[in-house]
């Protein structure tokens, strides 16, 4: 088959297609919508702090920062503490950085007016 061919449509099947799944069916054509509702979108910020979370205090622990700064053993559980303590702030800043800081910024500005 030439590329003028492949262009224009030649030897496409459009039954064997519909078949097979690969074009949409008349009734079909409307785009299902995924409702974003209230519960929705908690479970994706859950997930997303969770994440986040496991995914900080596992890189910080596994560079050497969960040692115990008390004995100096990398599986002491006071490390490895140390170590969810920074990834859930890690977390925070990051999912609520924004935000938070301009809270903060927004109540000392206030506090310096009055």
């Amino acid at each position: 088959m030439t590329d003028a061919e492949h262009d224009r449509g030649a030897g496409h099947n459009p039954i064997a297609s519909a078949q097979l799944g690969l074009c949409p069916k008349p009734s079909d054509s409307r785009v299902p919508v995924v409702p974003r509702g209230r519960a929705t979108r908690l479970l994706a910020g859950l997930l997303r702090f969770f994440g986040l979370w496991a995914g900080i205090s596992g890189a910080y622990a596994a560079m050497g920062g969960g040692t115990c700064p008390c004995c100096g053993n990398p599986g002491c559980p006071v490390g490895i503490g140390i170590a969810g303590i920074v990834g859930a702030v890690g977390s925070l800043i990051i999912n609520h950085g924004r935000r938070g800081f301009a809270v903060i910024r927004s109540r000392i500005r206030r506090h310096n007016h009055d």
